[in-house]
């Protein structure tokens, strides 16, 4: 049997530098297509790593399958706690915990406040009311530290029994698999094979070499007697090239699906931000990042100055308002880094500590404002902040001031043809986180203390002036009950002013969100 070749003719030859310009393009296409499939592929294994790998020392991940959280965490977020000391358990933290209502769950809810006998008042931030039933420091297995988001939606969705979208996270996952392989030919470099008839083909396409085919002449005689021994052999070392491609691309969406889908699964609990409740439709927004990002609360209601005392180090602090006025720690202010449920913030020593702003132009101080801060003291002293008309120093005017008087109680004060002062009935010196408010309208002034009206009168009036804010120190002489010291003593975070006098709704709001 004789086996020869015959020619079909071509179509016009197509130019050479045309069709590498194709394959160019085919090549990039696989190169880009196939990194972005990795890039993916890696973040997915990267979030996992963080959710899962703190089990390993201890730490405790949990998924948050309901929104009582809402904003900061969404169901399907997760969330890693961190075990303390009972002893450090301090309001505002995030706290995991064994459900008091439903034996053998857990919940993850904020610390809102102490209870009778060392007990701990738990709420939801996205709950009106705070938890029924208070727990015991012994309940408490650890405090938010890491927040992973929506890699636990796996397990709401199997939970649910939502399979279709399981499904279609497996297919999704491992066409990414795939894809992630497709440029492997490209990354081992071009392949040559060499045939008898490559002089016959020279100067056409690879597509036009193909239009070669055997065509059967003689059954007798021997089937290789004429067939071009390099273009079987090329085909063959070409499958045998692909295969391990294919079995590298079945392996890894092996990997990534075990690890996206079973990520949950292997965490160790879930937890139920109550169940029970109001919840609010706000959402989140999460943006690419290198480090996941913590439960700082988000800006709202547009302050002119804002001070998060978010930064690691450094004397520097960022306005975070719409001003933009940089200030300056003074000796005596000290960072301490936070948490997902305790968001980092400054001590002052009461001796020297302050923070003042870095500008030297004077700003007109505002008739409708308001002056917000979270508090922790121990101390009855001190100024929070306050308006006055000198930048660094003792002002010689001064007033629109949250300050600690010497009862250890918050007053909340302005000039207008004498001292007109607020103050909190309850003392603030307890040790405890609180959160501090002062508003001045055409309706009065209001002093809030842990997001409830405490004072209110029918001022509305304050001295004109230009000055700067003062934070942590400024002159008290003449207020009512002033305290021995100027200086405030204790810890402060999210200091911030608004030209606006907020609502109850919103003052209640920003309590709610916490630190």
């Amino acid at each position: 049997m004789t086996t020869t070749n015959i020619a079909i003719p071509a179509p016009a030859a197509v130019p050479a530098v045309r069709v590498d310009r194709l394959r160019d393009l085919r090549d990039w296409n696989r190169l880009v297509i196939a990194t972005v499939a990795r890039g993916v592929i890696a973040t997915i294994l990267g979030m996992a790593l963080w959710a899962v790998a703190p089990a390993v020392i201890g730490w405790h991940p949990t998924t948050v399958m309901t929104g009582s959280m809402e904003p900061r965490l969404q169901p399907g977020d997760v969330v890693v706690s961190k075990p303390v000391a009972p002893t450090s358990l301090h309001l505002g933290q995030v706290l995991l915990y064994d459900d008091p209502d439903q034996p053998g769950e857990l919940r993850l809810h904020r610390f809102h406040e102490a209870g009778e006998d060392g007990q701990i008042i738990t709420k939801g931030d996205a709950n009106p009311q705070a938890d029924s039933t208070p727990i015991t420091r012994s309940a408490v297995h650890g405090v938010g530290f890491i927040r992973v988001p929506y890699i636990g939606m796996p397990v709401m969705w199997l939970r649910d029994g939502e399979w279709k979208k399981v499904a279609i996270l497996v297919l999704a996952l491992t066409a990414m698999a795939f894809l992630s392989t497709i440029d492997a030919p490209l990354r081992r470099g071009p392949v040559v094979a060499a045939t008898d008839d490559d002089e016959a083909g020279e100067g056409l396409p690879d597509d036009v070499d193909d239009l070669l085919i055997p065509v059967l002449v003689d059954e007798d005689e021997d089937d290789d007697a004429d067939v071009p021994s390099g273009a079987p052999a090329a085909q063959g070392r070409e499958g045998r090239r692909r295969l391990p491609a294919r079995l590298f691309a079945l392996i890894v969406g092996s990997a990534v699906v075990l690890a996206a889908v079973g990520t949950g699964l292997l965490l160790p609990s879930k937890a139920e931000a109550a169940p029970f409740g109001a919840m609010t439709s706000t959402s989140a927004s999460f943006g690419a990042a290198s480090s996941f990002s913590c439960l700082g609360r988000t800006v709202t209601y547009s302050p002119t100055i804002d001070y998060a005392f978010n930064a690691a180090s450094g004397t520097s602090e960022t306005d975070l308002g719409s001003s933009g006025t940089t200030a300056t720690l003074s000796s005596g202010v000290t960072r301490v880094a936070g948490t997902c449920g305790s968001s980092p913030y400054v001590t002052l020593d009461g001796a020297t500590g302050q923070v003042t702003s870095t500008s030297t132009t004077k700003i007109t101080a505002p008739s409708v404002f308001t002056v917000e801060a979270w508090i922790r003291t121990s101390t009855a002293a001190g100024k929070v902040i306050g308006f006055g008309n000198s930048q660094t120093g003792s002002s010689s005017a001064y007033d629109r001031q949250l300050y600690i008087n010497s009862a250890g109680a918050v007053s909340f004060s302005v000039y207008n043809s004498g001292n007109i002062t607020l103050t909190s009935t309850k003392t603030v010196t307890d040790g405890r986180w609180h959160h501090v408010v002062g508003t001045m309208s055409s309706s009065g002034m209001v002093l809030y203390v842990d997001g409830v009206s405490v004072a209110t009168n029918t001022n509305t009036a304050a001295e004109p002036d230009s000055g700067w804010w003062r934070i942590g120190y400024d002159n008290l002489s003449g207020w009512q009950n002033a305290p021995t010291s100027n200086y405030y003593k204790g810890d402060l975070d999210d200091v911030a002013v608004y030209n606006s006098a907020l609502s109850a709704a919103q003052v209640s709001a920003l309590y709610s969100a916490g630190r």
